[in-house]
């Protein structure tokens, strides 16, 4: 890329100026974005490397966000940058993409154009909320023309191998980037071949070994926690899966804002007129690839046109045409590969939501491609038509994008919120140890403060108000060490394990007596109600299995649950399929508002959900059984029956209240070895677990506890361990989690790096002297 040294000033001091126009009522007020699932920390800190036993993998890959990580320290100015950086890199990126592009004139200004339009659309902006999505989609317009940059014939094979590696570890900000960038490179190899392109294979495969040496702490890191690593993966593909069959029509995802289709906000002057310029640019794209085919068919818009294209139809689900609907759902044949598949772990990378990131970027450069034909067209008619007719979609387009940048803070998105000096000064002394926050609006010298930012402090919990004086006992059972508050003052000092520590301005801090960092106990208790925890025991959620030799007994609850720890071992396998509701029977969850409240209501419980008429049949030797089934019950429940094909048993999961009910059915026999398991309505209902026992067992079984004494902490420890709200139990063997010193990797890895570059400059240097 040619460009004089000056002129590399041009899209820098652009990229500045204009993520500051972008972000002007963002970066000019002081505070912190609480948005979404963004929680920045009130006061800093540098990230970890390893976190009780665990590597921080997301901090540990991502190469392109170091100079957010660099300011970590400084929590305001890091939390800003998170949003600001990845406009910015977006904006050079895409400059220096189309610089490349182009070879017509003022195409400084038409560069500045295109990134301006490029990191203002809908989809860019959407991504910023989180760093790593959006920091992929800005490096990916560089990454792509990357590829014809590195095959240049003037190139060394050393010099392109290590370029390209390059381009690859910037474009790894996490492991979707990690998967689209050699995806994308996969596509581009096969593109190459069917030009009779052999030389970028070997780019390509001489590049890897530079690519591993650069990201060797990523895969030491892989292949020291890969179990760790493939077990997030299941967890999160397990509550997520639903998202992999969640498309939207072609008209969305041509637009390239697919899954943030209902979240996208048109310009408010006119919502028709703003939803037909959104398609001015896709529109244009495709109708001038067609026209000026035999004139694009020698650059690499055919290639980004395709991988637009197949993105497009391949993410959507349906389409409209003349008042017909077409199904595509192309993606529902790789989704039920891989969903049976030792890649199930890894589904939560494809979901439509991520796979988007690719779309706006070969769009863009298509544009960039027809623009570059278009004023190169001999007579200035043409010319003239092409210029009205391009003034015309970016007009559209600007509309469109105008809820980006018409409020400085998208669309009030981004809206800080200032910090009062007294929570800092408390979150300071608190030193992150675990706290409960009961936080109401902050007044501190002659303001107000949103109570939001209660959400900063590190380590905490915010739990609700407990009918006890015996507060103390409830907070150590969630682990938790002191209180923060600035409501209800009494309530706090009226209980008997808190005492006030310290007082930072109407903002007060109790340390829980009762708070111990281990302790013995008796056996495990189930809690069905924590408001009767009044002593120091072993505790877990009732729903939670106890070795039955641990079992001591159940707090507030009553003996049905008691029998379903004991009983445990004749829980019998569901057939659960890796499909989401409302197919059948699914142990992957679809996420709506109730599913969002079990979860955070019942951490650590496992669900099978079934939504629409469903059975299945469960194996059982012959015999005659008690049933009792473990279901979520909560107002829109539906019904579950057992059945051997003569009786059958039913229950109502409704109630208005929202809880885990252990329920005894009744009794059934089966000569045939199996009964069926129904849902007979359209209602979505939750089960946790069906134990089938022998009747006998059941009938003569008197039950009696005699729990073996455990240990209770409140640090990570693994090994024989039940994990509990807010501590561990460890019920036999048990040790810390293994220390991963990674600084020599690092060092390592910079020393690697300092050998690739002085590689890459010697290869400069011999092409300076042979020109």
């Amino acid at each position: 890329m040619n460009i004089n040294k000056y002129r590399l000033l041009i899209p820098f001091l652009g990229g500045v100026l204009f993520t500051l126009f972008i972000l002007r009522s963002t970066l000019f007020f002081p505070g912190l974005i609480y948005i979404r699932d963004s929680y920045p920390s009130i006061i800093g800190y540098f990230p970890s490397l390893v976190n009780n036993g665990q590597i921080n993998l997301l901090f540990i890959m991502d190469t392109s966000d170091l100079p957010i990580y660099i300011f970590s320290l400084w929590p305001e100015i890091s939390d800003k940058l998170s949003y600001a950086y990845p406009i910015f890199l977006g904006f050079v990126s895409m400059y220096f993409a189309s610089y490349y592009i182009l070879r017509i004139k003022y195409k400084e200004i038409i560069s500045l154009m295109v990134a301006f339009l490029y990191v203002i659309s809908p989809t860019f902006m959407y991504f910023t909320y989180w760093t790593d999505y959006s920091t992929f989609v800005a490096l990916y317009p560089l990454f792509l023309v990357g590829l014809d940059y590195v095959n240049k014939k003037n190139f060394s094979l050393l010099r392109s191998s290590i370029l390209l590696s390059l381009l690859l570890t910037l474009a790894t900000t996490d492991p979707r980037g990690f998967v689209f960038s050699f995806f994308t490179l996969f596509l581009y190899i096969v593109y190459r071949l069917i030009k009779g392109d052999i030389h970028f294979i070997k780019i390509a495969l001489f590049s890897l070994p530079f690519y591993l040496v650069e990201n060797i702490r990523t895969f030491f890191s892989l292949a020291v926690q890969h179990t760790v690593y493939v077990s997030t993966g299941s967890s999160i593909s397990v509550i997520q899966l639903w998202l992999n069959y969640y498309t939207f029509s072609l008209s969305d995802n041509l637009r390239g804002i697919g899954l943030f289709a209902p979240l996208i906000n048109f310009y408010a002057g006119n919502t028709l007129f703003s939803y037909i310029f959104s398609f001015f640019l896709p529109v244009f794209v495709i109708l001038v690839f067609f026209y000026l085919f035999f004139k694009l068919i020698h650059t690499d818009a055919i290639f980004y046109f395709f991988l637009y294209s197949f993105l497009v139809i391949f993410m959507s689900s349906y389409v409209v045409v003349f008042n017909h609907v077409f199904n595509l759902n192309l993606i529902y044949y790789l989704n039920n590969w891989l969903k049976d598949s030792p890649l199930f772990p890894y589904m939560w990378i494809i979901i439509p939501t991520y796979l988007s990131e690719m779309i706006i970027a070969p769009l863009f450069l298509t544009f960039v491609y027809e623009i570059n034909i278009l004023f190169q067209e001999k007579g200035e008619i043409q010319r003239l038509i092409s210029l009205i007719i391009l003034l015309l979609v970016i007009s559209a387009q600007l509309v469109f994008s105008y809820p980006s940048f018409a409020t400085g803070n998208y669309e009030y998105n981004y809206v800080p919120l200032p910090v009062p000096e007294n929570l800092i000064q408390a979150t300071e002394y608190l030193h992150n140890a675990k706290v409960a926050v009961y936080g109401t609006t902050i007044y501190y010298h002659g303001k107000y403060y949103d109570p939001e930012v209660f959400t900063g402090i590190p380590n905490s919990v915010f739990l609700p108000f407990f009918n006890t004086t015996h507060l103390g006992n409830i907070l150590e059972y969630y682990g938790v060490e002191y209180v923060l508050t600035n409501e209800n003052l009494s309530y706090f000092l009226s209980q008997k394990d808190l005492e006030l520590v310290k007082n930072f301005s109407g903002i007060y801090v109790f340390k829980n007596l009762d708070y111990k960092s281990t302790f013995s106990s008796r056996g495990i208790y189930l809690v069905y109600n924590v408001d009767d925890l009044n002593e120091d025991v072993a505790a877990v959620p009732y729903y939670f299995y106890i070795p039955p030799e641990y079992l001591a007994g159940i707090i507030g609850g009553n003996e049905i649950y008691i029998k379903a720890d004991v009983f445990h071992s004749y829980s019998v396998k569901i057939p659960a399929q890796r499909l989401p509701y409302p197919t059948n029977f699914s142990c992957t969850i679809y996420v709506n508002a109730y599913t969002l409240q079990i979860l955070s209501s019942f951490p650590g419980i496992s669900l099978i959900q079934v939504g629409n008429h469903a059975s299945e049949n469960v194996s059982i030797p012959p015999g005659k059984y008690a049933v009792l089934l473990t279901y979520v019950s909560y107002p829109e429940g539906g019904i579950i029956e057992i059945s051997n094909g003569s009786v059958s048993l039913k229950v109502n999961t409704a109630n208005n209240t929202l809880s885990v009910v252990s329920s005894y059915l009744g009794v059934i026999s089966t000569e045939e070895g199996k009964i069926e398991l129904i849902h007979p309505d359209n209602k979505i209902t939750y089960i946790v677990n069906l134990e089938l026992i022998p009747y006998s067992l059941w009938n003569d079984t008197i039950i009696t506890l005699h729990p073996k004494n455990v240990t209770v902490v409140s640090y990570p420890v693994v090994g024989n361990v039940i994990s509990s709200v807010g501590y561990n139990i460890i019920i036999s063997k048990a040790e810390k989690p293994p220390s991963y010193h990674l600084i020599p990797i690092i060092i390592l890895n910079v020393i690697f790096y300092a050998l690739i570059l002085f590689l890459l400059l010697r290869e400069r240097r011999k092409r300076g002297r042979s020109s």
